[in-house]
């Protein structure tokens, strides 16, 4: 087992996230956004709803 086959699926994993953020923060609001946009949203609007 070499370097490659235990780089190489952290590397995939890694390009992919990095892919689809990029994809995501492009086309904007995606239908199948994850809990993590949810609750950015939800403290989005708490302070701005303090007038922040």
């Amino acid at each position: 087992m070499n370097e490659w086959e235990v780089l190489l699926p952290g590397l995939l994993h890694f390009h992919r996230a990095l892919i689809t953020g990029v994809h995501r923060a492009c086309r904007g609001k995606s239908p199948d956004r994850d809990d993590f946009d949810r609750r950015l949203d939800a403290e989005r609007i708490r302070t701005n709803s303090k007038g922040l």
